[in-house]
């Protein structure tokens, strides 16, 4: 597995390391979408600062949007976060946020996306 998962009080953060396959990305969408305390969540942070490369096709991009329609149902209020300054990710998730059901913010540090997220 290239991330770790843990609940905070009012959200998740997900840290990522390593190659990251697009069947992995979506394995963390399903673990914190299908948890119980998914409802209250406030934020989801997704940590992409020791990740090496992220392999994905934009059929398994719109596979995860599509999936993540159902999830805003339910949570229609969650902020979700990406730690990263490599351009190609930021281009990916700019791409990305053009289709998922939920607003995408991209931060350059795990401390700018903790103050902007858990300060609601």
């Amino acid at each position: 597995m290239s991330y770790t998962f843990s609940w905070e009080p009012k959200g998740v953060y997900k840290q990522f390391s390593g190659v990251v396959t697009a069947a992995e990305y979506h394995r963390s969408q399903i673990e914190f979408t299908s948890h119980e305390k998914f409802d209250s969540a406030h934020y989801v942070i997704n940590d992409f600062s020791d990740m090496e490369r992220f392999v994905i096709t934009p059929e398994e991009a719109e596979y995860m949007a599509a999936y993540s329609l159902g999830p805003h149902f339910a949570n229609p209020t969650l902020r979700v976060g990406f730690v990263t300054t490599d351009a190609g990710m930021v281009g990916l998730i700019q791409g990305y946020n053009k289709i998922s059901a939920f607003p995408l913010e991209i931060f350059p540090t795990l401390a700018a996306a903790r103050k902007s997220l858990t300060t609601r």
